[in-house]
């Protein structure tokens, strides 16, 4: 049989109308063996993703997130688990919500940055009228 692994995002099943829940529903429409996998945010937008130039250039994350706590996963961990979605049948007709291994807030992840990179590493909280005006700019 044929077998899908769709990457989603997780809380998608929320809502309908959202493009990537529409893919989710196609694929369970075509009879097709799937396993939709729905990770949170990756820690690599910090690394090699949209924020690595605040970090690199200033050792600023700026995001308008406030204190939320997000448990960001690696990449390689979601690649693991489609992996195994990908060669056991078991998975078929599943979807799993992946996540790191606690949640954290920004000015957690600009520590561990710190501490990795030996040098300062902040969280800079932008309102979300600045963030959509530097959105509109770029």
């Amino acid at each position: 049989m044929r077998r899908v692994v769709d990457l989603s995002a997780m809380g998608i099943e929320t809502m309908p109308d959202a493009a990537l829940r529409k893919v989710e529903r196609h694929l369970e429409a075509t009879g097709l063996d799937y396993t939709h996998l729905r990770p949170n945010w990756f820690m690599q937008t910090f690394s090699t993703g949209s924020l690595r130039a605040g970090v690199s250039a200033g050792g600023a994350i700026q995001v308008p997130a406030a204190a939320a706590r997000v448990s960001f996963i690696d990449a390689r961990d979601i690649a693991e688990v489609a992996a195994q979605a990908l060669r056991e049948p078991k998975h078929g007709g599943k979807a799993y919500t992946l996540t790191g291994g606690r949640a954290l807030d920004h000015s957690d992840v600009a520590e561990a940055i710190s501490r990795a990179a030996g040098r300062p590493a902040r969280y800079v909280e932008l309102v979300l009228s600045s963030a959509g005006a530097r959105a509109r700019c770029r």
